[in-house]
């Protein structure tokens, strides 16, 4: 019998950078679908990152105490130095010792560790977009955090990739060998859709008193939003145009505290039908589900994404999609979504009237959506990521 150890770290709601993100949902689908496989040949256990905090081991103490009064680089020291020897006292711990640390974000793994480690390589955004991230990439402290980054990528045993196209970053931007390589994709937590909050209460609250657009995530320029709010205005110009009703576009989601919101706000001051915008803030689980349910269609033109969580929502919520046609979105959404070019924005634009204008198209799209949802479960990514621990094993 193996043993994987599997950090749960993101389930911990003080992990912010995590715990409320598509991380937190990954480990929590994950880490319980596990749960329910039959541990045969591979046994599942899990650690937090409060569990290596509270090692007891004295050299470990002192190692800590020093980094603390280090001058420069504390947390590097703590994470590249310390964290490995905490790791190799934690594997140690298990009865019967984990072989092997499955970390679910590649940036929490460590670059050096002595402990064999598998990590899920979410995306590789600043190496695929490195143009439009060179402002951020100007500071060495950014390049010395990539390079630990994709060396714990590089040096990880087994390199976990929630899509192909991920996958073929992998291989084509780090030189990650195919071997090591296997593609575990995300799913949607069904739950969240089972009871939704009340139709007339939430439209109310959020004064959604028209047909609607939703867009659902952050507002970082790969997500392409000022995009989006262009389109839009053109598709409320055409319906003014024509005597219809002008749709609203709901952004939901805590975006005003953003560092990209003075962007949006500049390009929103630009925009003749602003008042045809509605930033919603902080949405909950049954408010979201809602709120997909009575959408005309959820919108998203991002720029790239490693897998891509709302589309998959937007379908099992019984709304039509209208996104990008590249990164890993035509591998969730195939032919159940209008696909564009989101650097067109008249592509999108020409995309969203479609939906208004065709009762039949929103339909139709509806239907392919919800044959897509089952494809997608916590219980096929656990199987597969099982299927890649005994594959790992069994080739030592």
């Amino acid at each position: 019998m193996h043993t994987v150890a599997l950090d749960i770290s993101a389930l911990d709601p003080e992990f912010r950078s995590h715990a409320h993100r598509g991380i937190g949902r990954y480990v929590r689908g994950l880490s319980s679908a596990l749960g329910k496989l039959p541990q045969e040949s591979v046994a599942i256990k899990t650690f937090s990152h409060t569990d290596i905090h509270a090692s007891q081991n004295p050299i470990i103490s002192l190692l800590e105490k020093g980094a603390a009064h280090a001058p420069l680089f504390k947390m590097t020291l703590r994470q590249q130095c310390i964290q490995p020897l905490k790791l190799t006292a934690l594997a140690n711990s298990f009865s019967p010792q984990a072989e092997l640390l499955h970390f679910p974000a590649h940036m929490d793994a460590p670059a050096f560790a002595n402990q064999p480690t598998c990590v899920t390589l979410l995306d590789l955004i600043p190496l695929v977009m490195s143009d439009m991230y060179k402002s951020a990439t100007a500071s060495w402290r950014f390049h010395f955090a990539r390079f630990l980054e994709h060396r714990a990528i590089t040096r990880a045993s087994l390199v976990l990739c929630i899509s192909e196209c991920t996958a073929r970053d992998a291989v084509r931007l780090l030189k990650v060998p195919e071997e090591k390589i296997a593609v575990t994709p995300l799913a949607v937590d069904l739950s969240i859709f089972e009871s939704p909050a009340d139709k007339e209460e939430t439209l109310q609250k959020f004064r959604l008193n028209a047909p609607y657009f939703l867009y659902v995530g952050g507002i970082d320029p790969r997500k392409n939003v000022e995009t989006l709010l262009r389109a839009h205005d053109e598709v409320c110009q055409r319906a003014q145009e024509q005597g219809r009703v002008r749709p609203l576009l709901a952004l939901a989601g805590k975006i005003k505290n953003d560092k990209q919101y003075q962007h949006i706000e500049a390009c929103l001051q630009t925009l003749p039908h602003r008042d045809r915008i509605k930033e919603l803030g902080f949405v909950s689980d049954p408010e979201l589900a809602a709120l997909y349910r009575n959408a005309s269609a959820f919108v998203f033109p991002s720029l790239y994404e490693g897998f891509g969580f709302p589309i998959l929502e937007a379908f099992a919520a019984q709304c039509p999609v209208i996104c990008s046609n590249n990164s890993s979105l035509p591998e969730v959404a195939a032919d159940a979504a209008l696909t564009i070019d989101p650097t067109q924005s008249s592509q999108l634009a020409e995309a969203m009237s479609q939906i208004v204008l065709s009762p039949e198209l929103r339909s139709s799209l509806i239907a392919k959506g919800l044959k897509r949802v089952p494809l997608f479960s916590w219980d096929t990514t656990a199987a597969k990521t099982m299927a890649a621990y005994e594959r790992y094993f069994s080739g030592k």
